[in-house]
């Protein structure tokens, strides 16, 4: 249960930062309140600054959590001349929505977001994806071996990628 949680808060960052990416490319003048600092221009960043509280970052570690968000945002803005747009976030959020009200868990459900997409479709939100898995497994690279045991569990498990269920086939070829 707690992995598919965990898929879910990915899936919903995912939707998050493509929506966020496209809603407006007016300058960054509006920031809210004035707190330039703490992420408000960049949704990755204050969702990734969010979930990585328990670590206690360092400022060091801010920093380069910082600039690989902002690495982030830059790849996936520039998949919108691939065809990732707001509306394609939108109706994968809404086919999870209801995949998930159907109770379907897991692949089903990943599967069911997929569901009556195109092949060019499907190869976007795939870049998507990846891009999303190298700036997580960046960020925990940052993390020294407490500030990730101060993590929750699932947490470092989906940030890890998931190779590390698949190791299965990587030994057998060894």
């Amino acid at each position: 249960m707690k992995r598919v949680l965990a898929c879910l808060a990915v899936l919903a960052l995912s939707a998050f930062v493509a929506t966020s990416s496209f809603a407006d490319d007016e300058p960054k003048k509006k920031k809210k309140g004035g707190e330039g600092g703490k992420g408000k221009g960049n949704p990755v960043l204050t969702q990734a600054m969010k979930a990585l509280e328990a670590a206690n970052l360092t400022d060091e570690q801010k920093g380069k959590v910082k600039e690989l968000a902002a690495k982030m945002m830059e790849e996936t803005k520039a998949l919108a001349g691939e065809g990732l747009t707001a509306e394609l976030t939108k109706k994968r959020g809404e086919l999870m929505k209801a995949a998930r009200e159907a109770g379907k868990k897991g692949k089903d459900l990943a599967a069911a977001a997929n569901e009556g997409l195109s092949e060019a479709e499907l190869a976007v939100v795939k870049k998507e994806t990846q891009i999303q898995g190298k700036f997580r497994k960046a960020v925990l690279a940052l993390l020294t071996d407490e500030q990730k045991a101060a993590l929750p569990e699932t947490m470092i498990k989906t940030w890890s990628g998931p190779e590390k269920g698949k190791g299965g086939k990587k030994k057998e070829a060894a």
